[in-house]
């Protein structure tokens, strides 16, 4: 059948993406204009000055400090640059939008759809400011523009210092602001073709594409690397970034061909009926826990205006392992928040926010606190998880990041179930509520987190792989740190130390064998809690164990071992 043929895609859909870049490279000419218009005013401004102040053409670094000659001059270049900013990402961002447009409507004619809706201007621009590969075209571009600007002032500095005349200097500027066209023209043509790449795989996912093949634009111009990657093929959802490079070309195309799945699948597993896991398709009515167990929804949640929390709970525990055992509604007054949920998994929500059905879920996948309890060990995730906190903390500071929400710069657990409430709402094409902000980099870095530690297609026997190599590393790092220390430690300390670890062998069997005296609630904690803290001090007591026979080792290598 002709629609198996890569080639065949390769004319209904491929050479059209290709034809919409061309054709977009032609208005980004315009570029060029702008940055010509820039470079004669920059040095229109230094001619200006020069003839009031020069001698003999040069100008004097003195003369040029007095009355802030030079500062005035460095903020005419700043203006002059950041008007240019303006004028470029205007001009870029109509022709990304365009693009769209044609490549998608493209697209939906090539997999013969004639009926098709197109994308509103929101979703576009959402879309055109997502970062990929670390940044967004806007960001990019503007740090480009700082560049741009202070590489100016610096020659313009360097040039005074020399001595150059003002001739010489403004043929500096002039060749800096060629380098600085250079390095916009390559951003906006990586940009470009990343963007109609987007409008490809948006318009797959629309009429339910599964797998995709990249196909890249075979020529003199290609490079090994797109060479290699060409005819590959992957499942829609794990479709590489393209371009891969500046000045790439590659594109998507559809993959029906059904020899090529298989060969696909056999090697790295069936991906279809996954849809349930990943966020689409049917949502199991039904859903269970990281413990096989039901998610038991109370009877107050029977009411239909609970009916798409229900849902969202359903859709996310097909996608992450959640230690959520019930859910139930219940009133703000009487707890004071708009969802809680408590160590046993309880979750009890006041509000009918989708948000907020999202926040109070990602407490359920973990909390920070769950370790002193025996009731899981994700230390690793949470260190991650802590790291992007304070790098978000700092960024926000400068100025230099847009904010998740007011209630994430709280406590590390209420910045994760913000961060990964906004990211995981921006994921599914949800309107952003108010209350939160537009952060795009921190809030993706946590779900990114997430998905490592917690999702379900990367989960075997409980535990993921990536979990159970952290902590053998960590224990090897612990136990390493420990002979250390004991190796530096007098004998005398040594044995002081047995006998403190004995003492407190003896009061954690106390606590099992009779833990309502050490805990006055005890009775009324939930079995999960219950357990938890029996799991914990039974852990302790191994460690206690473990820490006398390090130290009884070392004695006995020393020979200053005493039964």
């Amino acid at each position: 059948m002709a629609a198996n043929n890569s080639a065949y895609w390769e004319k209904r859909i491929a050479a059209g993406t290709w034809k919409t870049y061309n054709s977009l490279e032609e208005k980004n000419r315009d570029l060029l204009e702008f940055y010509t218009d820039a470079s004669e005013q920059i040095k229109k401004e230094l001619y200006l000055i020069a003839e009031k102040y020069s001698k003999d053409g040069v100008l004097s670094l003195s003369d040029m400090h007095k009355k802030n000659r030079l500062t005035d001059l460095n903020q005419k270049f700043q203006d002059i640059i950041e008007d240019l900013g303006h004028k470029t990402e205007k001009s870029a961002k109509k022709n990304m939008q365009d693009g769209f447009k044609a490549v998608y409507e493209n697209t939906a004619v090539g997999m013969g759809d004639e009926d098709f809706s197109m994308p509103n201007k929101k979703l576009m621009e959402k879309l055109l400011n997502e970062p990929w590969r670390g940044d967004s075209f806007s960001g990019r571009l503007w740090k480009n523009q700082k560049k741009l600007a202070v590489g100016l002032n610096d020659l313009l500095l360097t040039g005074l210092q020399q001595g150059k005349t003002a001739t010489e200097i403004a043929v500096s500027l002039h060749n800096f602001m060629g380098q600085g066209f250079n390095e916009c023209h390559r951003l906006v043509r990586t940009e470009t073709m990343h963007y109609l790449n987007d409008a490809t795989l948006r318009r797959y996912k629309d009429v339910g594409v599964e797998y995709v093949q990249v196909w890249a634009a075979e020529d003199e111009r290609t490079c090994k690397d797109c060479g290699d990657e060409h005819e590959n093929i992957y499942p829609i959802d794990k479709c590489p970034h393209v371009p891969f490079h500046p000045n790439c070309r590659c594109t998507i195309i559809p993959c029906f061909d059904e020899k090529l799945i298989a060969e696909y699948e056999r090697k790295h597993g069936k991906t279809k009926d996954k849809k349930a896991a990943s966020g689409s398709g049917k949502v199991p009515k039904r859903p269970v826990n990281k413990f096989g167990e039901e998610i038991i929804f109370d009877d107050s949640m029977s009411d239909k205006r609970w009916a798409k929390n229900k849902d969202m709970i359903r859709r996310l525990a097909a996608e992450y392992d959640t230690r959520l055992a019930t859910v139930s509604s219940g009133s703000r007054k009487k707890s004071g928040a708009a969802g809680t949920v408590d160590l046993a998994g309880n979750m009890v929500l006041s509000s009918r926010q989708i948000s907020t059905t999202i926040h109070e879920f990602a407490h359920s996948i973990s909390m920070s606190n769950l370790k002193k309890y025996g009731l899981a060990d994700d230390g690793e995730f949470w260190k991650e998880i802590k790291k992007i906190r304070t790098k978000y903390r700092k960024a926000y500071a400068n100025g230099e990041a847009k904010s998740i929400s007011g209630y994430a710069d709280s406590e590390l657990d209420e910045f994760f179930a913000e961060a990964f409430a906004l990211a995981k709402m921006r994921e599914l094409g949800m309107e952003i509520p108010f209350g939160y902000g537009s952060d795009v980099i921190y809030s993706q870095r946590v779900l990114d987190v997430v998905d490592k530690y917690f999702k379900k297609s990367v989960v075997k026997d409980g535990d993921s792989d990536i979990i159970k190599r952290e902590e053998s590393r960590l224990k090897m790092n612990l136990q390493f740190f420990a002979e250390s220390d004991i190796k530096k430690q007098e004998s005398n300390s040594l044995k002081r130390a047995i006998r403190k670890y004995e003492k407190r062998i003896k009061e954690h069997e106390d606590y099992l064998e009779h833990p309502e005296t050490h805990c006055s609630d005890w009775d009324e904690k939930s079995r999960w809690e219950q357990e938890g803290l029996k799991k914990h001090w039974k852990k302790e007591i191994r460690n206690f164990n473990q820490s006398i026979q390090d130290r009884i080792d070392e004695l006995k290598a020393r020979g200053d071992y005493d039964d």
